[in-house]
């Protein structure tokens, strides 16, 4: 009886199939790829940017611009419900929350085209292009040292950026960007 039992445990048997490139690698158990989460890979992962800046660093060829490249590469399309900007000036962050808006920022990430502004959730979003690479914002206005919520990292100068704060000459801070 127990060696039955335990064959049916060594069995990958999954009573529902597992989606989205998962597989079924137990009894009622899906390994996801990275791109998915839930009991069978239903839910996209979140993708996230989240970096330290140090005050007048020159980020151009820094981990920081890496990463943001990365980052963008990631933005495949898919049914996203939110974006989240977030730091060390602001924890909880600005999220915003229409759907079409943040495929539309997404993509225009991901292929390196301008987005915007678009207004929602009390801002202005866009994405442009400065600094010979694409930022995010969300002042409406690309380029430009005004004061909230704007990533630039691969600029090559100190000007990276801010989470609620002055965009340009900045205070050593965190800065998060989670799609959802």
């Amino acid at each position: 009886m127990i060696t039955i039992w335990f064959l049916f445990y060594l069995l990958a048997i999954c009573s529902q199939p597992c989606s989205n490139g998962g597989s079924c690698t137990g009894p009622n158990f899906c390994t996801c790829t990275s791109s998915w989460t839930g009991f069978q890979c239903e839910t996209p992962s979140p993708i996230i940017y989240s970096q330290s800046f140090v005050a007048s660093y020159i980020s151009g060829a820094s981990s920081q611009c890496t990463a943001w490249l990365t980052f963008q590469s990631q933005l495949v399309s898919r049914p996203y419900t939110s974006m989240t900007i977030k730091g060390t000036n602001n924890p909880t962050g600005i999220t915003l929350t229409n759907s079409a808006y943040v495929l539309g920022l997404a993509t225009a990430l991901r292929t390196n085209t301008p987005y915007g502004p678009v207004f929602s959730d009390g801002y202005l979003w866009a994405v442009g292009l400065c600094g010979g690479f694409y930022e995010l914002t969300t002042t409406g206005s690309v380029c430009q040292c005004n004061t909230g919520y704007t990533l630039r990292p691969c600029i090559g100068n100190g000007n990276w950026g801010a989470i609620n704060g002055h965009a340009c000459g900045a205070s050593s801070q965190t800065m998060t960007v989670i799609f959802r």
